[in-house]
């Protein structure tokens, strides 16, 4: 599996947005938009499981937004003075969603991954794969 920007003749390609992940099959350099597919699985999880864990912890309720920013900002929270650092759990949740990720792929697409190369990771949730 390549993860990272690479050119493959042949790759899939996965496009990890905030919302959705979106996949489709490139053919010497080529997308194919018969191919392209779009599952709900995007790095949103992430923010879902960190606010419910502010909420359960520490009875803070934290908007997806805010979650998303401390997602960005490596784990790093502020409210009302009160500074938190949330950095093992932004890793926890991160590695949970990978996994999460990858089953999905495996479980739907394994016939196809068989065939091909290496699959590219592209989009906003390209680096929480590179972290990691």
């Amino acid at each position: 599996m390549w993860l990272g920007l690479v050119e493959p003749e042949e790759s899939e390609d996965g496009v990890l947005g905030f919302l959705t992940a979106d996949f489709s099959v490139i053919i010497k350099n080529k997308s194919s938009a018969g191919t392209a597919v779009g599952i709900p699985c995007g790095v949103i999880k992430i923010a879902y499981d960190l606010a419910d864990y502010l909420f359960k912890n520490y009875a803070i309720t934290a908007s997806v937004k805010e979650c998303q920013n401390i997602i960005d900002s490596g784990g790093q929270f502020q409210r009302r003075g009160r500074k938190m650092d949330l950095s093992k759990e932004v890793k926890d949740f991160s590695k949970k969603y990978i996994g999460d990720v990858l089953t999905s792929m495996e479980n739907n697409y394994a016939e196809f991954l068989d065939a091909i190369d290496g699959v590219l990771i592209l989009g906003g949730g390209g680096y929480i794969f590179k972290n990691y």
